[in-house]
């Protein structure tokens, strides 16, 4: 497939992925400018018309989204090359790795890059929950991270476009089984909590480097899906925060009625992680292709009643003595008890004595109120109502929490803090901004670079003409320049198709030399077609007879031009005499290589082309060659020996080509 043109447009480069239904590349859209992904549907399934829907609802599905974490699909297409129908995806070309590369090169993650990365996928579902899409195949390597950390979920090979709120799907479960949802193992119904669980799944592996169940074959791991508790995150990772923990465990709940029941419920948590608490509540890499447990298989655990905890840890007795010293038990005891009684005998006393007095309180305390969220005014006001006092440590940049609101405390909600305590806290700036570079007058490509260095993108190109801008720079962009945005903004921009087609007046070339005519022709964006030549006693030896257009007639651009060349005027006569024949002296001849191709834009019906080659020796220019190729024969050599000194013109269809000189001596 590398350097195949698919639809006239995409040039293939190179390959840069493959998953079970579909090769990915590189490829260059050569009208646009610009890099795009084509997936490409493995031979293997293009006669399964199954498979075929699947990948062609992948374009449908995603195609309706707008969303800067979901990957935009341009195009989809079939077509046949080398005798094979392809079916084919153009989606956006994200630069980046997977995150499954990501996991297995650095895994466990940092509690503030989980809580990154999963924040928008999470809001790619629900960008696409809201769409009535719902992915089911979550995992890693169906999400691209570029090299600025943004996050683009792909592959929507096997979402189905939902009528209500649900999708049943019984007759087989696609998906890669490791992160498959309960009941989509079982072939029972699939929700928006279905891709919620495989998220978690995903939150699972980025925290430990691991996935929560393993086995020899698909069968074996969904029946753990169903069935098993997934091993606790601190067993592998005791550094991970407690809200993450809780955040995951809820996730991964078999019950979807405990699980986060949308997309929403699970972003407002990763927004106050640091704040939960983790309670102990009751309870293959490519895509494949499996049918749902059979229910003898699956067997349901009878639920335990348990009473909640917070990581209740037993205390571990110590091993009773087998011997006490005997001077102990017989003198120091007795004395020991003896002293203790007369003690508690004086503080019975002194109690009673001094019962009269006002009781000793201990020290007042308040909860920790939930801060994140709130202005710095408000949460101010909230701690003169609890007692207790803000510090601003940090101003930081946040694309989750608006300028002025706290986005991290440093005594979580719930805690029991004393009156008067002093709690950090940092506020957002909002998000970062920066000025929209300008653009204009460069090319998609340099514009896409530009942006991207300063964290923005493109996002819609249109096209249009211009008597200002080449062909293919930018005309437009919206923002304009030195506005400032958030970084991530995407910058629509207009591409110039150059000057628009206007008539052109036919000048009038009778008389002129045959290739200054031609000359005068190819500027004004005409071509020349056929030329004939017959004697003329009017016109000298070279000059334009007759064109075929009428001069003063407008005529659009690349209009074929007709042309009659004077042969001068015919001889009657022979001459009377021959000059004497001579031996003439040898002469170096080199040799002049023309090389031509084709012309691109070939007119609907037309096979042929027409080509001219001019000699010029010093100023005297004469008709070397005048005949059509066939647009089919592909690319041409033409080999001239001549004198030394000449140069040759190339003309195809009129216009000048280029022109070629001396080669290499012959003799």
């Amino acid at each position: 497939m590398i350097h195949k043109l698919l639809n006239n447009r995409y040039e293939i480069l190179e390959k840069v992925g493959e998953g079970g239904m579909a090769v990915v590349y590189r490829a260059v859209d050569q009208v646009l400018k610009r890099n795009v992904a084509i997936k490409v549907l493995k031979q293997t399934f293009t006669g399964d018309q199954e498979f075929v829907i699947n990948f062609v609802n992948e374009a449908q599905s995603a195609a309706s989204l707008n969303h800067p974490n979901v990957v935009n699909i341009f195009d989809v297409c079939e077509e046949e090359i080398d005798g094979q129908l392809i079916h084919y995806i153009v989606m956006e070309y994200t630069e980046g790795r997977t995150l499954k590369e990501m996991i297995d090169e650095r895994a466990p993650f940092p509690d503030a890059q989980i809580v990154d990365i999963a924040m928008q996928i999470a809001l790619a579902l629900r960008a696409a929950h809201g769409n009535h899409i719902i992915h089911r195949d979550i995992k890693p390597q169906n999400i691209m991270i570029n090299r600025d950390g943004e996050v683009k979920v792909t592959d929507f090979g096997i979402a189905k476009i939902s009528t209500s709120s649900t999708i049943t799907y019984t007759s087989s479960i696609l998906g890669t089984v490791h992160y498959i949802s309960p009941e989509q193992a079982k072939g029972k119904f699939i929700e928006e909590s279905s891709d919620i669980y495989s998220l978690g799944v995903v939150m699972y592996e980025m925290a430990t480097g691991k996935v929560p169940f393993d086995g020899e074959n698909a069968v074996a791991i969904a029946i753990q899906h169903i069935q098993h508790d997934a091993p606790a995150v601190k067993d592998f990772n005791p550094n991970l925060s407690e809200g993450l923990q809780y955040i995951i465990k809820k996730a991964l709940s078999k019950d979807t009625a405990d699980r986060y029941q949308n997309a929403d419920a699970l972003i407002s948590d990763l927004k106050t992680y640091l704040t939960l608490t983790m309670q102990e509540e009751e309870g293959l890499d490519q895509t494949t292709v499996m049918r749902p447990v059979p229910e003898e298989l699956i067997v349901e655990k009878p639920k335990e009643s348990v009473a909640k905890s917070v990581y209740v840890k037993e205390e571990i007795e110590e091993p009773a003595k087998v011997e006490e010293d005997h001077r102990f038990r017989k003198i120091i005891l007795p004395v020991l008890l003896t002293l203790f009684l007369i003690g508690a005998g004086f503080f019975v006393i002194r109690g009673a004595l001094l019962s009269d007095e006002p009781e000793v309180t201990e020290m007042n305390t308040v909860e920790m109120p939930n801060l994140l969220g709130l202005t710095l005014e408000q949460a101010n006001r909230r701690g003169e109502e609890e007692k207790f006092t803000i510090e601003v440590t940090e101003e930081r940049n946040s694309a989750s929490y608006k300028a002025g609101e706290i986005m991290e405390q440093s005594i979580a909600a719930g805690e029991r803090i004393p009156e008067g305590e002093t709690v950090q806290v940092v506020v957002s700036l909002g998000q970062e901004l920066v000025k929209v570079p300008s653009i204009l007058n460069i090319t998609q490509q340099d514009a896409e670079s530009a942006l991207n260095r300063v964290g923005l993108e493109v996002r819609e190109v249109r096209q249009e003409y211009s008597e200002e801008y080449n062909e293919g720079m930018v005309m437009r962009q919206d923002p304009e320049p030195e506005v400032e945005v958030p970084v991530g903004t995407a910058i629509s921009i207009t591409i110039s198709r150059g000057e628009e087609n206007k008539p052109v007046t036919m000048p009038d070339i009778r008389g002129e030399n045959q290739y200054d005519g031609m000359r005068t022709l190819n500027d004004l964006g005409l071509s020349v077609g056929q030329v004939s030549s017959e004697n003329s006693d009017t016109y000298a030896e070279g000059q334009i007879i007759r064109q075929s257009v009428t001069p003063g007639t407008d005529v659009n651009p690349q209009t074929r031009i007709d042309l009659v060349i004077s042969l001068g005027a015919e001889e009657t006569e022979p001459p009377e005499t021959e000059p004497p024949k001579t031996e003439a002296p040898p002469v170096e001849t080199v040799r002049y290589v023309i090389s031509f191709a084709p012309p691109e834009g070939r007119p609907e019906g037309e096979d042929n082309y027409q080509v001219h080659i001019v000699k010029v020796d010093q100023d005297v220019s004469e008709d070397y060659l005048n005949r059509e190729y066939a647009y089919d024969a592909g690319n041409q050599t033409i080999t001239i020996e001549d004198t030394k000194g000449l140069h040759f013109e190339l003309y195809i269809n009129g216009a000048f080509i280029k022109t070629v000189s001396q080669k290499e001596v012959t003799n």
